[in-house]
């Protein structure tokens, strides 16, 4: 499983957890230190730009899906962590 997947799976259960979007991007940030700038970018600056952070630290496919997930879920208000978790399970199985 890729890094991107572990890091969605964990958004998800954050946000299943009632976690905002930013308080789980610094959530994650624990099991991941490799999310430490994103969660700095979440805690003190606007949540687009914490999403820009997360894109240059993981520069793969399965973060870009992630986050363009999360930048859809910004604009529609739709529930994000079922789009995490369908987006998990679909780069799981492929």
């Amino acid at each position: 499983m890729s890094e991107a997947i572990d890091i969605g799976r964990s958004l998800e259960a954050a946000l299943r957890g009632g976690f905002s979007l930013r308080q789980a991007l610094v959530q994650a940030s624990v099991d991941h230190p490799g999310l430490v700038g994103v969660a700095r970018a979440a805690r003190f600056g606007p949540l687009e730009a914490a999403l820009d952070v997360w894109q240059a630290t993981l520069p793969d496919s399965d973060t870009a899906l992630y986050v363009a997930a999360a930048r859809l879920q910004l604009e529609d208000h739709g529930n994000l962590a079922d789009k995490f978790g369908m987006l998990s399970l679909i780069l799981e199985r492929r």
